[in-house]
């Protein structure tokens, strides 16, 4: 596993000694010797950057007299780039004010049981054998972890090489030597979703989890749709694991199984058998969440999926008039899972399992049946988006025998429209969502790429619209 650093300093005999204790351990380094030439070139540096090792004393342009705020200025520019890695301050003096500024920025996580890199740490520059050892120290984390065995992800770009520390740090979380990662279909954005085997030394698997590459630690509190679900229905999250991932994270969960399937992979292929596992899943839905019966303004009930607004802003730019945002509509307000697209229910062993609580909400209890219905119209590896169905006519006709009419999942879709049709308080709900829905994909690079895709966004849209005005 390479090992990347980034070195700022002016002192060419200080450059050499650096570069000296840090090649001779591994790592491949880069110098810099001006705050402008750095912050010019940080972001083409290839990931993730192990190590950040800056002089406090420093010009900010090459001909420039160099200064100590010069290099507090880069620290705070640096940190801000490179979130997830650790930084050595040199110094010639470090006094007690400057102790507090480097030190006061937080540890890194680098392991189970609470084992941490300190973020930024200040050294003078006599420290030699001092700095011999913080390096001794960290290339022996990175060797624990370039032991583990991905299986896998294979490659040498950026992406891969990243995914393969991540799921080496989820690896050791659990006390594996070896990972099995195979790709799931839930994960849109860029962020991959596997279900891993791990496994120790003895060749015993340890653990059998969903793994989602995150940039952002989870904020959900305790409670929700996956505390309200039987057990046997959800993949309870058990860890966020990352540390030295260039700010990416996994957020994990448990999986009683083997070889899961997502059910965006079956839908076309076997039908009845996605649309039996997504009926499990509402009837469990129906029968676990209740709220009361209110009234929402049409921004409201739009607010979970996306801003009224930013919707109408979107929709304008199709010739589309929004609604009013104070049109009101009877609603139930309840735990949603707020993804609940295909790829996010996995059937193991003949049972679904719903994985990815990341957008999970208080919301209209249509935002899940509504997703579930027109997700496959719009994920980028549904192996319907780019077909024909439904027409513009059909989309106005959404929620009726017409709409099934030459679709090529209709068990699926047909599950859909009876748990939509059961769990509407009124007609103004329904479009409220579905619009909030479609204007939402409008905003989505793949799906304006796509004729197809982008052209159901817009007939639902206008669909939606068109109920308004008509209701009005």
């Amino acid at each position: 596993m390479p090992r990347y650093a980034i070195m700022v300093e002016d002192d060419q005999q200080q450059i050499y000694f650096n570069r000296e204790v840090l090649s001779e351990r591994g790592f491949d380094v880069r110098v810099f010797e001006n705050y402008e030439a750095v912050v010019e070139a940080v972001d083409e540096i290839k990931r993730p950057v192990d190590l950040v090792v800056l002089d406090r004393r420093l010009p900010r342009a090459a001909s420039d007299e160099p200064t100590d705020q010069t290099g507090d200025d880069l620290l705070n520019v640096m940190l801000d780039k490179l979130p997830d890695t650790p930084f050595i301050v040199f110094t010639g003096h470090t006094d007690f004010i400057h102790a507090q500024f480097t030190l006061n920025r937080g540890v890194i996580p680098v392991g189970p049981a609470g084992e941490h890199i300190v973020r930024v740490y200040p050294f003078e520059k006599e420290q030699t054998l001092e700095f011999g050892r913080y390096i001794d120290e960290l290339r022996g984390y990175l060797d624990r972890l370039s032991d583990i065995h991905v299986d896998g992800v294979i490659g040498d770009d950026q992406p891969r090489r990243i995914s393969r520390r991540l799921l080496r740090c989820v690896a050791r979380h659990f006390g594996g030597t070896s990972i099995r990662a195979v790709p799931l279909t839930g994960g849109l954005g860029g962020k991959l979703v596997w279900w891993c085997q791990v496994v120790d030394r003895q060749g015993r698997t340890i653990a059998s989890i969903v793994v989602k590459q995150s940039d952002h630690n989870p904020t959900t509190a305790s409670g929700g749709l996956r505390s309200l679900l039987p057990a046997r229905f959800v993949a309870a999250s058990v860890a966020s694991v990352g540390g030295l991932c260039d700010a990416w994270n996994a957020q994990v969960s448990q999986l009683a199984g083997s070889e899961p399937r997502p059910l965006l992979d079956l839908i076309l292929s076997d039908d009845q058998l996605a649309a039996s596992g997504l009926a499990e899943i509402t009837h469990a839905m129906r029968a676990a969440l209740h709220g009361a019966a209110v009234t929402h303004t049409l921004e409201e009930l739009m607010r979970p999926l996306i801003a009224w607004s930013k919707a109408r802003d979107l929709l304008a730019g199709e010739g589309i008039a929004c609604p009013r945002a104070t049109l009101g509509a009877p609603t139930t307000i309840v735990a949603q899972h707020g993804d609940l697209h295909p790829g996010n229910i996995l059937l193991v062993g003949g049972s679904p399992i719903l994985i990815d609580f990341d957008d999970e909400k208080m919301a209209s209890r249509l935002v899940d049946p509504v997703t579930a219905l027109l997700s496959p119209l719009f994920h980028r590896a549904s192996p319907i988006r780019d077909g024909e169905w439904p027409t513009p006519e059909q989309c106005r006709a959404l929620g009726t025998e017409r709409f099934l009419d030459d679709c090529p999942i209709p068990k699926w879709v047909g599950v859909c429209q009876d748990w939509l049709a059961d769990a509407a308080t009124s007609d103004r709900e329904i479009w409220s969502i579905v619009l909030g829905y479609a204007a939402r994909q409008l905003k989505y690079p793949d799906v304006i790429s796509s004729a197809a895709a982008k052209g159901h966004a817009i007939a639902l849209a206008t669909a939606a619209a068109g109920f308004f005005s008509v209701d009005e």
